[in-house]
């Protein structure tokens, strides 16, 4: 019984060395919004960047902010933002 024991031990040690470490995965969500200004703009799509990733399974914390801009639109006084955010788990 005990050179079973041992025998089992080591083989499930030898499936966990062999399967090495787990790979993190890593995405990307990019969203686009609209406001009033720049800020308001970017601030928003910045959300709805977050709000994709916490739909796809991510915590807020595994994520940050790697791209945002924003642009002027066609009507006085709109403006489009856009934001990347990055995720790693």
């Amino acid at each position: 019984m005990q050179k079973t024991l041992g025998a089992a031990v080591l083989a499930a040690a030898a499936i966990v060395i062999a399967a090495g470490p787990a790979s993190a995965e890593t995405r990307s969500f990019t969203a686009t919004a609209q406001g009033t200004s720049q800020t308001s703009a970017v601030n928003s799509a910045v959300y709805h960047a977050y709000s994709k990733a916490e739909w796809a399974g991510f915590l807020r914390s595994q994520c940050y902010v790697t791209y945002s801009s924003a642009r002027a639109g066609d009507i006085p006084g709109s403006w489009f933002g856009t934001a990347t955010v990055n995720c790693q788990r």
